[in-house]
Parts: structure tokens; sequence; C-alpha cells
């Protein structure tokens, strides 16, 4: 059993790169003083400490306390804390990174990796920000024809302009060839809805070409990996 004082303990095995996360978050959640642990890790000196932190609060909290908890960390001075909790809160409470939008979309068209662009793109999608539509549009204008970035602008721009059927549509019917990997990823990633999964279903069982049925093959996967 963990003791009363392990806040410190747990930080110091986090810090050494020692800890066994499964094991300890299981032993936490047993901990009689197992809030107040997870509040004190969430305000800790180090970095990677909070980072494990958040995972510890979403076990261990109430939602709202998650949701506050990922609130305040969206503003941490690390990127890689801040990164995770604007993942994690766009899934659990999107509405609370509306006011956060304008300025994660001006990290667009910042010198940032691609992959990041993705993230926020994605980001920007589940919290349907259609003011931000300027800036995607300023950083779709930069990007060849082809390439990720430009591929999930276009499909981000189109959700945001017109909502979520023409995007059904096109998985269904097979309306957009190029574009079917970030369609089929919208489609479990930020709608997430029974008609989603119904268009995915029908694409996996009916796309023409196999490219297309294994995008939403693994887009059902992903779906059913993450519920």
């Amino acid at each position: 059993m963990l003791k009363t004082s392990d806040a410190a303990r747990i930080a110091a095995l986090i810090e050494d790169g020692k800890a066994d996360s499964p094991q300890l978050l299981s032993r936490l959640e047993i901990h009689p003083l197992r809030r107040s642990i997870v509040t004190q890790l969430l305000s800790w000196e180090v970095g990677d400490v909070r980072f494990w932190a958040l995972e510890a609060a979403m076990r261990i909290y109430s939602r709202q306390e998650y949701v506050d908890a990922l609130d305040r960390a969206v503003r941490d001075p690390d990127e890689e804390v801040k990164s995770e909790a604007i993942g994690r809160l766009a899934d659990v409470a999107p509405d609370r990174l509306l006011l956060l939008a304008p300025s994660l979309a001006k990290r667009l068209n910042a010198e940032i990796p691609s992959l990041e662009k993705v993230f926020l793109l994605w980001t920007l999608a589940k919290t349907g920000a259609v003011e931000t539509l300027p800036q995607i549009s300023q950083l779709r204008s930069t990007e060849p024809d082809g390439t990720q970035v430009a591929r999930v602008c276009d499909v981000v721009s189109l959700y945001l302009k017109a909502g979520a059927q023409p995007i059904l549509d096109s998985i269904r019917e097979h309306g957009d060839h190029a574009h079917m990997e970030e369609l089929s990823t919208i489609a479990w990633h930020v709608l997430a809805t029974p008609a989603a999964r119904e268009a995915l279903d029908e694409c996996a069982a009916n796309a023409p070409d196999e490219e297309c049925r294994g995008n939403c093959n693994y887009a059902l996967q992903r779906w059913d990996g993450e519920g």
C-alpha cells in the first residue's frame, strides 16, 4: 500500500523513469488519500510528473474535477503537458476549448511540425470553431496538394462549413477517393455518431477499391480500440 507521504515518492519514480505506470496507477487508485496525491502531482514542478498525473486524474477525480484539471493544464508552460491536456479536453469537453480556439488556430501558421498541425486541425474540428476557417484556409494555401496537412485542411474545412452530412455521404458513396483516409478519420475521431459508424460499415463492406475499404476498416478498429 502506498503511504500518505508518497506524492514525492511517486514523483521521484516518474522523474527517474522507473515508474510502472499501470501498477502505480492501480495502487494509487486504492490509496485513501488518492485525491490529495493527484492534486499535488498535477502542480508538481516537473513537467513529466504533471503529464503522468493527467491520467491519474482521469481515473480518480470526478468527471467535473477532471475537466477542471484539464482546463488548467491547457495553460501549462510545458508544451507536452499542454498538448496532452488539449487532446484530452477535446475528447471529453470540447466546448471548454472554444475560448482557446483562436490561439490554437494562430499556431497553424507557425513553424511547428506537420504532425502538430494535424493535431491542431482535428482539435479545431472537435470544437466546431467556425471562426478559425480563415487560419485554416491560410495554412491550406501554403501546402501542396496531396500532403497530409493539405488533406486534413480540406476535410476539416468541409466539416466546419457544411457539417457532418457531406462527410458521411462521401464515405458511403465513395465520393472522394483522395481524401478517404481523412474522411474516415473524422468519422471516428470527431463525429463518433451512430450515423458515422453506419457510413464506415458501408464503406468497409462496399467501397470499390481495397485502399478505401482498408481506410474504413482501420477507422472502425480505432473506434473499437478507444471504446
